[in-house]
């Protein structure tokens, strides 16, 4: 092997091991639109108990559908309770994960399923989670109206949640005017519910001019 044959060689090798490096500890898997969806969501199926975990070491990085299947749960500071869930839930790499209480988690890679419409034009929402605005529900006009007994809602300027435009909390028959954009991102937090009502309702009243 000739000295020129030599040297690239040991370059080729050597990017080769810095790429391996890179990718092992440095390199970030980012969860955006493009991934937001079944086919490109990372997530993969697992239950885990109490604790706290690593995103991209003990649970991978995606959009999850986060249930209790035993026990009542806090997962990251959200009551969850047997058989409630928590829907299109982020877990962004290399972030931890608490899990408190008595029971378990179980994380499957989320469905992004559109809100259920009735023929009045209203929108249920059974379950705390994040709700894009132009996949799970259509841009607009809505009036909230809340059954819980106690929640919060923040509406994001985008998916990233980088910007929050509005945010407040949810008491029983609570109503509220919101507009909702489309790319805006809407977590709701059901912390208690106790009625046979739907705990959160949106109802359209009409299409929104875009910004």
């Amino acid at each position: 092997m000739t000295n020129i044959k030599r040297g690239i060689f040991i370059v080729i090798v050597l990017l080769l091991a810095f790429l391996l490096i890179y990718s092992m500890f440095f390199s970030k898997l980012k969860l955006d639109l493009k991934n937001r969806n079944t086919v490109d969501n990372p997530a993969k199926e697992i239950t885990l108990s109490t604790g706290t975990y690593t995103a991209g070491k003990e649970i991978k990085p995606g959009y999850y559908d986060v249930t209790s299947t035993l026990g009542s749960i806090k997962y990251n500071n959200i009551s969850v309770k047997k058989e409630e869930s928590i829907l299109n839930y982020p877990v962004q790499d290399n972030t931890s994960q608490d899990i408190d209480g008595h029971g378990k988690l179980k994380f499957t890679p989320s469905k992004f399923q559109q809100l259920h419409k009735d023929k009045s034009n209203k929108y249920a929402v059974d379950h705390t989670g994040f709700y894009l605005l132009g996949k799970e529900l259509p841009p607009g006009r809505y009036e909230l109206v809340s059954q819980s007994n106690s929640g919060q809602i923040y509406i994001y300027e985008s998916e990233d949640m980088s910007t929050i435009n509005e945010s407040f909390d949810l008491k029983t028959q609570d109503k509220k005017n919101i507009n909702l954009y489309k790319g805006n991102l809407i977590f709701i937090q059901i912390n208690e519910h106790t009625s046979n009502d739907h705990p959160v309702v949106l109802h359209y009243k009409g299409k929104l001019e875009e910004k």
